[in-house]
């Protein structure tokens, strides 16, 4: 019987190709790998830009998703999971592996002998308790797992881009808030030195308007400084470099629909998070299984069928084949209670996912009493503040007049001016934390509300 040529080409054909991959380990080089575009130098305070200002809210979440680094980590780690799955089911097939050696020999007697050899060898574990199958059970219910915590992750992010984008219009509109007090100061400052120059105004005057007008300058800037920040946040979750640059517009986007609500029973059906953790609970008792099954004897069958001869190229000329079958049954006797500990160890994680599930259920049902009872009492407010935010503003504007009139002091003029500000940047950062709960709001509620496509537009609060 002549061996077929065609099996040692596949034999050496295969151990050719294990050597050719693509990616070879050790040789890794970032410069063709990664993708990093660094500038030239330190980011200075950016002035007017438009860099995406003209996106939709849709469009800015799907760029996010796309780009930002900690996401595309947990993408390659999902996709590793996966590849678990293949390694559990490859135990329920044969294992088939094929050798090619050469040695050469010297005896006692100082003669050399060379010797080649060629074989097939094939390994099988009979599944007899279902051991392998749990594995594989276990495998595929992390994966899946996985899968619904990489969902949660990303509606986690589309919520953060948002709200993010919602700190960087709050912290605008308060610069603009702030800017237009400067400008006010500054022309106080020159009423009332002018007034002084005529001798209707104390110098006491002078100095307290010219003390609110550094004030206001010193706000100013620190308010720059807060806007770059924020925008910088933002674009590290958008994985991009944190320039600064990003320019929006100063309106705060309201989603003034009514969110619909969900009911318990459909919030565990639905939200990620519960979904993942519910997952992770089989996938903890298919792992108890498989644990408690290792203890358990196995039926393992092998076969190996080769030749060999004195001469590689020889091996394609023998005539016969030496094959041998093996068939036994292994069982654990002692390993110093090692598969015991390994299977209470699986029936504690068990009990913790148990917990983990139920914990995850009510700090779900939490998050959306909270954010419920937060987005009514906000509303309460943002009423009540936009009230109080006009009647501050008529009432600095009629202390300035009746100051030059010399019906009040300055005094009155700096009160009714602090208390303007206060009303006015409570409106500015109410609107913001009811945009903002809304977000957790739709967030808690499963993500299903959440704008994650490119015709979610913005809808501002006038």
């Amino acid at each position: 019987m002549t061996f077929p040529k065609k099996i040692s080409v596949l034999v050496l054909a295969i151990a050719l190709s294990a050597c050719s991959a693509t990616d070879k380990p050790g040789n890794f080089d970032p410069d063709n790998k990664l993708n990093i575009t660094l500038p030239s130098a330190w980011s200075e305070i950016p002035t007017s830009g438009d860099n995406q200002g003209h996106q939709s809210l849709g469009e800015l979440v799907d760029f996010a998703l796309q780009h930002n680094q900690q996401l595309k980590q947990q993408a390659y780690a999902l996709a590793a999971d996966k590849l678990n799955i293949s390694v559990a089911q490859s135990e329920l097939w044969p294992q088939i592996t094929a050798g090619l050696t050469s040695q050469r020999r010297k005896s006692d007697n100082g003669t050399f002998s060379n010797e080649s050899g060629l074989s097939f060898d094939i390994a099988y574990e009979i599944d007899l308790w279902g051991k392998l199958s749990a594995a594989e059970k276990n495998a595929t219910l992390s994966y899946l797992a996985a899968e619904q915590a990489f969902i949660q992750a990303k509606q986690t992010l589309a919520a953060e881009v948002i709200k993010s984008y919602l700190e960087i219009i709050q912290a605008k509109q308060l610069l603009h808030l702030y800017e237009n007090r400067r400008e006010a100061a500054k022309n106080n400052l020159l009423i009332v030195e002018r007034g002084h120059r005529l001798g209707l105004n104390e110098a006491l005057d002078v100095y307290l308007t010219r003390n609110e007008y550094t004030s206001e300058q010193s706000r100013v800037a620190t308010q720059e400084s807060v806007v770059i920040t924020a925008t910088r946040t933002f674009e590290r979750l958008m994985g991009q470099y944190p320039s600064g640059l990003v320019n929006f517009s100063r309106e705060i986007p309201m989603w003034l629909e009514e969110i619909r609500q969900v009911i318990p029973s459909d919030l565990i059906a639905q939200k990620p998070s519960i979904q993942s953790a519910w997952l992770s609970l089989l996938a903890s008792d298919a792992n108890l299984a498989f644990s408690h099954k290792q203890r358990f004897p196995s039926l393992n069958i092998s076969a190996s069928i080769g030749q060999s001869a004195p001469k590689v190229e020889n091996l394609l000329d023998a005539s016969s084949l030496a094959w041998s079958v093996l068939g036994g049954i292994t069982a654990p006797v002692f390993n110093a209670g090692r598969l015991k500990a390994n299977e209470d160890i699986a029936r504690l994680q068990l009990r913790q996912a148990e917990q983990a599930y139920v914990a995850e259920i009510y700090d779900a049902f939490t998050a959306v009493e909270n954010a419920l009872t937060l987005d009514a009492s906000t509303k309460k407010t943002l009423t009540t503040a936009l009230e109080a935010e006009f009647n501050a503003i008529e009432a600095e504007t009629l202390s300035f007049e009746q100051y030059q009139k010399g019906l009040v002091s300055y005094a009155t003029v700096l009160v009714s001016q602090q208390r303007s500000l206060e009303a006015q940047s409570s409106v500015i950062q109410l609107k913001t934390q009811l945009a903002s709960n809304r977000i957790e709001l739709m967030l808690a509620l499963g993500g299903n509300q959440l704008p994650l496509t490119a015709d979610a537009k913005l809808k501002p609060q006038r």
